[in-house]
């Protein structure tokens, strides 16, 4: 707010004010605060963070003692206030993502799981104060993963209230004849859009294989379609890929089947390594290496409920999970996906959590992802 321009504004001339005076460096400051915080009588204390110190900067808005929760009650008026007679038409929207980016790395995850519960009902609460003045022009976002947002409401049953102002991102494409048509698509040119204005306008396929300095020597025949099925249809998942490649070409100078298959062994290492083990990791825990390891022995064909017990079994591990409950977690976070032979082609047809409703069905047979193999065998 208080790098909008000049307005006359009494409030606003707070905020600049204060900003000006206190903050400084945002995120150092919020750093020592977090880090000397201590809880008393119901109230944070932040000691030697020095929001009361006097210094050559005329401000009303005073502070005399080091009270985080009467700081951020003050404030809390003073934006609001602003909010409420504010002139100006910029949208202000305050937005929390990579909430689950360190998921992995927490001993406790029920630490995790509460503090992330009262920031959603911080926000719940801060979003309903605006409603409730009126206010049109500012709101509160948090961006979370499905599967921890169902955590949540297994452990606060008030999470309920929340689910009249969630919206769910869906990025699935059932049918990949209408894959230029998705979301999925469109977000992805989007973004090639303001990251590279000279190409704007253009088609996917002419971006990556038209151009004198192009060779297009590998077996393709949809780049687009392809790069898709090596993901789990998730924005991220296909960002990665596409920058990926993008460094990939960059360093090479050229995009044929050996630029491209190096591209994709370090994509489909990180899609497992890094993006998948944040995700199961902590729920499989101590389990986590054998499941890694059965997976492996189940290998890239289609299999049986059956036949997965049997290579279970043959693990010499005691897994916390049986093999249904096992297989139904791995479909729920796509690592797997049911698959049936359509008697009319004779191929395979496949389903997954990513592209189509429904659970995992246990009378059909399933397969590991074609991307989640390639990064077990990486």
């Amino acid at each position: 707010i208080a790098s909008l321009p000049d307005e006359d504004n009494s409030y606003y001339r707070e905020i600049k004010a204060y900003k000006e005076m206190y903050l400084g460096n945002a995120l150092d400051l919020h750093k020592e605060i977090v880090s000397k915080a201590v809880k008393s009588q119901g109230s944070l204390l932040a000691h030697g963070v020095g929001v009361g110190v006097e210094k050559g900067v005329q401000c009303d808005f005073r502070y005399n003692e080091d009270n985080i929760t009467t700081i951020n009650s003050t404030l809390s008026r003073l934006l609001e206030n602003y909010f409420i007679t504010t002139a100006s038409e910029a949208k202000i929207v305050i937005q929390f993502d990579r909430l689950d980016d360190n998921y992995n790395q927490y001993q406790d995850l029920e630490e995790y799981y509460q503090a992330i519960i009262s920031l959603f009902k911080a926000v719940y609460n801060y979003n309903q104060s605006l409603r409730a003045k009126a206010v049109r022009n500012a709101k509160v976002v948090l961006y979370i993963r499905s599967d921890i947002m169902k955590a949540m409401a297994i452990r606060d049953a008030e999470s309920a209230r929340w689910d009249d102002f969630r919206i769910d991102l869906d990025w699935r494409v059932n049918n990949l004849k209408e894959i230029y048509d998705s979301d999925l698509y469109k977000m992805v040119m989007k973004r090639i859009d303001v990251s590279c204005p000279a190409v704007a306008g253009k088609d996917f396929g002419e971006i990556f294989v038209s151009g004198s300095d192009l060779k297009r020597d590998y077996q393709v025949h949809d780049l687009f379609k392809t790069l898709v099925l090596q993901t789990l249809f998730r924005p991220r998942d296909l960002i990665k890929l596409l920058k990926t490649l993008q460094s990939a070409i960059l360093s090479k100078g050229t995009l044929n089947s050996a630029v491209y298959g190096d591209a994709l062994k370090k994509y489909s290492n990180w899609l497992v390594n890094t993006e998948l083990a944040n995700e199961i990791n902590p729920v499989l825990r101590e389990d986590y290496p054998y499941v890694i390891e059965l997976l492996r022995l189940c290998g890239s064909r289609n299999l049986s409920v059956k036949t997965f017990t049997e290579r279970y079994n043959s693990v010499k591990h005691e897994f916390t999970l049986k093999p249904l409950e096992l297989l139904n977690y791995l479909y729920g976070v796509g690592v797997i996906e049911n698959s049936w032979k359509n008697k009319a082609t004779g191929k395979y047809m496949h389903r997954s959590i990513f592209r189509n409703e429904g659970d995992f069905d246990r009378n059909l047979n399933f397969r590991i992802l074609p991307a989640v193999w390639s990064g077990l065998t990486v």
